[in-house]
């Protein structure tokens, strides 16, 4: 059984695949929600006031938005001890009182075992999601290739 962390990235993109459409996707989805599809806190308050179908989804389903636990919160310090992926939060989202997800996404996924799925890209020399699962060994996938790990169209 694998257990994906969806980024806010993941449910944006979800907004092109309308549930009548891609009736399959959904219901994967939804059976998914019941013990294998999680997302954290902080992806749920970056989308949660988003007026779509997809928000209507996420409200529907928000118990697959966990709370970070303390070891969650010791390994997003992990993270930041490492003064190149500090550049994982930008100055001004810091100054502003942004939200910031990625760091709890990684976490989770550490934590729990699981894929971290996002639509990011590996930067070379960056401090991106997908370049922190590389350097703990975090398994990262973009939404195709979950896609096509829960055989969907």
């Amino acid at each position: 059984m694998s257990m994906y962390i969806f980024d806010t990235n993941i449910f944006i993109r979800l907004k092109s695949y309308y549930r009548s459409r891609f009736l399959t996707i959904w219901e994967r989805l939804d059976a998914l929600s019941g013990g294998e599809l999680y997302s954290v806190r902080e992806v749920y308050n970056e989308i949660k006031d988003d007026k779509s179908f997809v928000t209507d989804w996420v409200q529907a389903h928000r118990s697959i938005f966990r709370d970070p636990t303390q070891k969650e919160f010791e390994f997003v310090r992990t993270i930041f001890e490492n003064r190149h992926f500090q550049g994982l939060i930008r100055p001004g989202q810091i100054n502003q009182g942004s939200r910031v997800a990625d760091p709890f996404v990684i976490a989770a996924a550490e934590v729990y075992a699981g894929t971290v799925v996002t639509e990011e890209r590996f930067v070379p020399n960056g401090a991106r999601i997908p370049n922190i699962c590389k350097h703990y060994k975090i398994p990262c996938i973009n939404m195709e290739e979950f896609l096509a790990a829960e055989d969907l169209p």
